[in-house]
């Protein structure tokens, strides 16, 4: 799954003003190991799911941009790109959905939803755009900057599978 966020940063001062803004791509590989329980109602088969995941981040990238502008002076504009890196999350998956036949097919529509355990991953990224954003001279090599994707802790999915 190819999956990209923007995020922005505005900071104000009376004698400066600053905008930073960060694009960001990467690679995510899921790989859920789910336990289902089917049953039927009234001529509908029904299913459910549950079971850990792994969630894997690779190929990340990220650009920002950085731009100060001095009261009754200058303005100055900063770019520094940040890639390789990601991260490995460990998680809960649940879901459930239902089993339509079509002729000699089954199609099977179902939400999921993920329950990701970030061990301060996104807190350490916001640290790392706020340096940025207060420090725009120093984006070319800031000490400790990860690389890292941010992601969010849930997340629901709709599914449509197909098995013949």
């Amino acid at each position: 799954q190819r999956v990209n966020y923007d995020h922005a940063i505005v900071g104000s001062v009376p004698s400066f003003f600053n905008q930073s803004f960060e694009q960001a791509t990467a690679n995510r590989w899921q790989f859920p190991l789910l336990i289902q329980y089917r049953w039927t109602v009234s001529k509908t088969k029904l299913f459910a799911e549950i079971g850990p995941s792994i969630s894997r981040i690779a190929d990340s990238r990220r650009t920002i941009t950085s731009i100060l502008s001095l009261a009754g002076s200058s303005t100055s504009l900063n770019t520094a790109s940040i890639t390789g890196g990601g991260g490995t999350w460990a998680g809960v998956t649940a879901g459930a959905g239902v089993d339509l036949p079509f002729r000699h097919l089954h199609l099977r529509p179902e939400f999921r939803y993920n329950h990701w355990f970030l061990p301060g991953a996104s807190s350490a990224i916001g640290q790392v755009t706020g340096a940025i954003a207060l420090f725009p001279v120093l984006t070319t090599s800031i000490p400790g900057a990860s690389p890292s994707f941010r992601a969010n802790q849930n997340e629901a999915t709709f599914l449509l599978g197909l098995t013949f």
